[in-house]
Parts: C-alpha cells; sequence; structure tokens
C-alpha cells in the first residue's frame, strides 16, 4: 500500500512546488549624477579685482570634487565643500569676455557639466588713488625725493622707479611697504643731468597706479670769478675774486701765449675757496684764465687777463701788452738788435732804419706775427736773413735795403702773402732768386739790385701783374729773357722804376728791354 502511495506522494509534491511563488530577481539600481550650477556671480555680470565663484552641488551618493574652469582651461579644483573659487580678475584687460564653466564629480566617478556663465572683467576704477611726487630737491651730500602718501586702505607698496631720460626705461630703486615712508633718499647723484623719479602705488590685489614723473633741477654752473689785472713787483702777482657757492669743488688757474687761451696749461690748482692768490714768476708774455669747479664737475671761466711787464731796449722801458709799434728811425742806435725784442708780440709797426746797427737780425724777430712792417734799412746788419721771416705772415712791408747781409734769400719769404713792399737792395746777398716770391701776388715793389744774385729769373715773377718798381740790376743774373716780358704793364724807359741792366743775361734781348739792358743805374731810388 505504501509503494502505491509514495509515488502519489512525489507527484503531488512537485505539483506543490511548481506553483509556488519564484524568488525575486535582483536588478541595477538607476544612474543618478550629481546637480551643480554657479550660484555667483550672476551670468553676464560685470566683476573687478578679485570675486569668489560659488557653486551648488548636490548628489545622493556625495560630491568628489568640483573642477572650475576659465575659458576652457582648468584653473583649480575644489575637493571640500564649500565649493568656491577666489578669481583674481587683474590679469585681464579690461572690457575682455570670459566664460566660466565648473564641473562636478560624485563619488561614484558621475559628473555634470555646470551652465556656462560670461562675465565682463573693468579693473578700470579698482586701481589704487595715486600719488604725486612733491620735490626731488639735493644738497652737496644727498637727493631726496618725496612724494604724497597713499589714502586707499588696501594699500600694499610704494615702488620708487628711476630713469635718466623722461621717456626713458624705468628701473626700481626700491620698494616700501609701509604706507607712512614718503621720502627716498640717494647719496650717489649727479645734479649736473636730469634725474626723473616715479613713485607706484600698488594694492593687495595687485593693481598700481604710476604718478607722474619728477626731476631735479640741473644744476648750474657755479658763479665765476673776477681774475684781477695782474700785478708785477719782481713776480707776477694773480688775484681773484672768492667763489661762494655751496657746491664750490676747486680754482684752476690756466695760461696760454694765445689771447683765445688755445693750448693751454695748468699751472695752479686749489680746493681751497679762500685761496685767491697765485705768485709766478715773470717769464714771457702770457695770458691767464680761472677756472672755478664744483664738486660736480661743472666749470665756469673768469675773464682773461695778460701778464704784462716792460723790457729795457736801447735805454727805454716799453710794455709788452701797450707797446704796438716802435719808431726809433734816425735815433743814433748802436750794438745789437737785442733778441728781448721778439717779446714785444703786440707790435704791428717796428722802424729802426737810419741808424748804426750791427750784428745778425735775431731770429726771435719772427715772434711779432702782428707786424706789418718791419723797416731795418740803411744799417751794418750782417748775416743772413732768418728764415723765421717767413712767420710774419701779416706784413705788408719788408724793408732790409742798404745793410751788409750775406747768403741767400730765404725761401720763406714766400709766406708772406700780404706783402706788397719788399726791399732787399743793396747788401751781399748771393745765390738764386727763390721762385717762392712768385707767391706774393699783391707786390707792387721788388727791389733786389745792387746784390750778388745769380742764375735766372724765376718764370714765376713774370706772373706778378701788379709791379709799380721792378730792379734788379747789378746783378749776375744769367739765361734768357722771355718775349712774354713785353706783355707786361712795365715802362722801361722808365728806369729809375724798372731796370734790370747790368746782368749777364743771353742775347737776344726782347724788343722792349734791349736798349736798356746795359743802361747807367740811376742815381736815384725810392726806398
Amino acid at each position: 500500500m505504501f509503494k502505491r502511495i509514495k509515488p502519489l506522494l512525489l507527484f503531488i509534491g512537485l505539483v506543490i512546488w511548481s506553483c509556488a511563488t519564484p524568488p525575486p530577481v535582483a536588478t541595477q539600481p538607476p544612474i543618478i549624477s550629481p546637480t551643480v550650477s554657479i550660484l555667483s556671480p550672476v551670468n553676464n555680470q560685470t566683476i573687478n579685482e578679485i570675486v569668489t565663484v560659488v557653486v551648488e552641488t548636490k548628489d545622493n551618493d556625495g560630491i568628489d570634487k568640483v573642477e572650475f574652469y576659465i575659458d576652457d582651461s582648468l584653473v583649480f579644483t575644489d575637493l571640500e565643500s564649500f565649493y568656491e573659487y577666489q578669481w583674481n580678475t587683474i590679469q585681464y584687460e579690461d572690457d575682455s569676455k570670459h566664460t566660466v564653466k565648473v564641473i562636478s564629480y560624485d563619488l561614484s566617478g558621475n559628473s555634470t557639466i555646470s551652465e556656462p556663465n560670461v562675465y565682463v572683467i573693468d579693473n578700470s576704477t579698482s586701481h589704487p588713488q595715486g600719488v604725486n611726487i612733491i620735490s626731488v630737491s639735493y644738497t652737496v651730500t644727498e637727493m631726496t625725493i618725496e612724494w604724497e602718501g597713499a589714502t586707499d586702505q588696501d594699500f600694499k607698496e610704494y615702488k620708487v622707479l628711476y630713469s635718466s631720460i623722461e621717456g626713458g626705461d624705468k628701473d626700481t630703486l626700491i620698494s616700501y611697504s609701509d604706507k607712512s615712508s614718503t621720502t627716498h633718499i640717494l647719496t650717489d647723484f649727479d645734479p649736473a643731468q636730469e634725474n626723473w623719479f616715479w613713485v607706484d602705488v600698488f594694492d593687495i590685489y595687485g593693481l598700481s597706479t604710476l604718478s607722474g614723473g619728477m626731476t631735479n633741477e640741473v644744476d648750474d654752473a657755479p658763479t665765476s670769478s673776477d681774475l684781477y689785472p695782474i700785478s708785477l713787483n719782481d713776480e707776477f702777482q694773480i688775484m681773484w675774486s672768492k667763489n661762494n657757492n655751496d657746491d664750490f669743488g676747486s680754482y684752476k688757474l690756466y695760461q696760454s701765449f694765445s689771447e683765445d687761451m688755445s693750448n693751454q696749461i695748468l699751472i695752479y690748482e686749489t680746493n681751497y675757496r679762500t685761496d685767491t692768490t697765485f705768485v709766478l714768476s715773470v717769464d714771457v708774455l702770457k695770458y691767464y684764465q680761472l677756472v672755478v669747479e664744483d664738486i660736480w664737475g661743472i666749470q665756469s671761466k673768469s675773464n682773461i687777463e695778460i701778464g704784462d711787464y716792460e723790457i729795457k731796449l736801447w735805454g727805454e722801458h716799453y710794455s709788452i701788452v701797450n707797446t704796438l709799434e716802435l719808431n726809433l728811425i734816425e735815433n743814433q742806435l748802436t750794438g745789437n738788435i737785442p733778441p728781448e725784442i721778439g717779446i714785444l708780440t703786440n707790435l704791428t709797426g717796428l722802424f729802426l732804419s737810419y741808424n748804426y746797427l750791427r750784428g745778425e737780425i735775431p731770429s726771435e724777430i719772427g715772434n711779432l706775427i702782428n707786424l706789418t712792417e718791419l723797416h731795418l734799412g740803411h744799417n751794418g746788419l750782417q748775416g743772413e736773413i732768418p728764415q723765421e721771416i717767413g712767420n710774419l705772415v701779416n706784413l705788408t712791408h719788408l724793408s732790409l735795403w742798404d745793410n751788409e747781409l750775406t747768403g741767400s734769400i730765404p725761401p720763406e719769404i714766400g709766406n708772406l702773402s700780404k706783402l706788397t713792399y719788399l726791399s732787399l737792395w743793396d747788401n751781399e746777398l748771393t745765390g738764386s732768386i727763390p721762385r717762392e716770391i712768385g707767391n706774393l701776388v699783391n707786390l707792387t715793389y721788388l727791389g733786389l739790385f745792387n746784390n750778388e744774385l745769380t742764375g735766372g729769373i724765376p718764370s714765376e715773377i713774370w706772373e706778378l701783374k701788379n709791379m709799380e718798381f721792378f730792379r734788379l740790376e747789378n746783378n749776375q743774373l744769367i739765361n734768357d729773357i722771355p718775349e712774354s716780358l713785353c706783355e707786361l704793364d712795365f715802362n722801361w724807359s722808365n728806369t729809375t722804376f724798372f731796370n734790370i741792366s747790368n746782368n749777364q743775361f743771353s742775347p737776344p734781348y726782347p724788343e722792349c728791354v734791349k736798349e736798356y739792358i746795359t743802361i747807367m743805374i740811376p742815381p736815384f731810388v725810392f726806398n
């Protein structure tokens, strides 16, 4: 019986099991991303300085982080609530627009991008209040820059800027973080030039306002001293007025042979302002000038004074400065011409004719560069004509006739381009006529007769067109006489003025002079 019931029970059990409620099937929970939005600043707002970008974000699973993007560039990641970013806007140009967005991530790695906000930057009214420079002043030891104090509460620092020119590049000298510090002192400076300064005021946000520039007043040249007339008492006593400038540096005394102080040399220097006298041994005529220099190297010059003294010639005293003409014609002078005569450099006329002077013409006579007339005729002067005669470039009259001069005519005479009168007759001159005489284009009187000159007449002589007196007779001149001689406006029949007779010229002679080649010397000449 049990065996028959057992299959039945098994069948009934299977039916009951198949009709039971099935167990629940497992399902995935839905994905929920965080919500995120920018609370402030609001979209399209104009912002400045440092603004706080505030974000609101929520998620059922919790927030992991929030990323902040400006113009699609990640600038900050915030890992803790509250989610904010301190955005410094001073790096951007005014009126520029910038887009800000954030991305919020939950703990499951889900993320949401916020709606972007656009902001306009305007820091034009956010810069700190600028300051003005009050003064740039200096003493002999320091230069002081003073400016107004800043008034803004967000003050950070002053920067003092410098340039040697107004429009030049500015260098930072120093920074001051103390708002009450409104002066800066320099000990290394040069007031002889412009020194430009600016003060740049910075706030805590990094914004700044630059002041206008100011420079020092450029230091004036020191007050010049007056150089007093130089007195002579065995020595030169040179004195000048005292300089009273605060920045006095030194006196410098210069001397020169020239009235314009060219080629000057320093003969005395002192740093003592009360030292206003210098004693100098008498030497030769020189000019003097005092230079006052301040401690910055700026100079001023005094008037020019001359060290005058007297020399003794033939028993008389003559001022070096004031002797402009020495006329001793027919004064029974004897002996040599003293070389000291070359000290009278202001001479314009020296007249020593018709005396009994002997010896050589001193070479120092070449120092008399202001001479226009030199007359030494009818003496007993000997030796050669000094070549230093060629230094007398202002000479118009050179008269050395009727002496005992020997040697050749120095070619340096050709330097005397202003010469109109050249009288060397009645001497013992030898050698040839220098062709340099042809340089004397202003010559009207040429007297070389009664010498021992040899050689031919230089062709350059015939180019002198202004001749009114031309006499070369009684020499030993040779060679042909050119036919072009007749083209000159010479009246050869007037032998008192035009004469080349008694030489050794080779015939044939030009038609205009052939009857005058051997004519007797006239008894009268002009000197």
